[in-house]
């Protein structure tokens, strides 16, 4: 019942039903997350969209332990923080969070912006190095770093990427893909290598275009 619609949008093709996905969440994922990004909606009003499209299922749906509470929009606007809730949120992040900020190491007009920014917040973070893997020999100094797999096939998983079953065309080359997934292991990597004792249970790791709230850190 779901496969007339996504075929029509070329986002389903026939072969697809051969690959066992569950296209009732792809559908959703795409008609009411993707095309929608910049709508912040909540699960209940993408489902609702990817319904009237016809690609996914009219059953209840919750991926949240507690809807009543996650999926309001309201919860996430602003509001009054005490100066104890303040001190508590900040003892505790300062405890537990480790910030790291990916940037491309020539990027330094965005470094500057998210470190004024972050500065503001007093969070302390480093920066850790991205990985262009468009500049010559990136892939290879990414796998002596034991970043990348060693058997990893560049053109092999571009093809794959490319698949029907994968349905990334649209997104061309997975260059930035992998570079990005390298760049994140890079900073879960660099909390790892500090003493055990000195570890933060908690890794947050940021791209450079990022300016959280001014109560970031009592939301958190």
């Amino acid at each position: 019942s779901q496969q007339g619609p996504q075929q029509g949008e070329h986002f389903v093709s026939k072969a697809d039903a051969d690959f066992g996905r569950n296209w009732c969440w792809v559908g959703l994922k795409e008609f009411g997350c993707h095309r929608q990004w910049s709508d912040h909606l909540t699960w209940s009003q993408m489902q609702a969209l990817a319904v009237e499209q016809g690609v996914t299922t009219k059953l209840e749906f919750h991926p949240l332990q507690v809807p009543n509470l996650c999926d309001k929009r309201s919860n996430g606007g602003h509001r009054s923080w005490s100066k104890e809730d303040w001190t508590n949120a900040r003892v505790w992040f300062e405890n537990k969070v480790a910030v790291y900020v990916l940037s491309l190491p020539q990027s330094w007009q965005r470094r500057q912006l998210v470190g004024q920014c972050l500065g503001e917040l007093n969070i302390k973070f480093k920066f850790v190095d991205g990985i262009d893997m468009r500049l010559p020999g990136a892939l290879k100094r990414a796998q002596q770093e034991k970043l990348v797999p060693d058997n990893f096939n560049f053109e092999r998983a571009q093809a794959n990427a490319f698949s029907e079953r994968q349905n990334m065309g649209s997104a061309g080359s997975i260059v930035g893909t992998v570079g990005c997934a390298a760049a994140h292991f890079r900073a879960q990597r660099a909390e790892l290598k500090k003493p055990v004792m000195e570890r933060k249970p908690i890794v947050l790791i940021l791209e450079d275009d990022t300016c959280p709230e001014k109560d970031f850190i009592p939301r958190l």
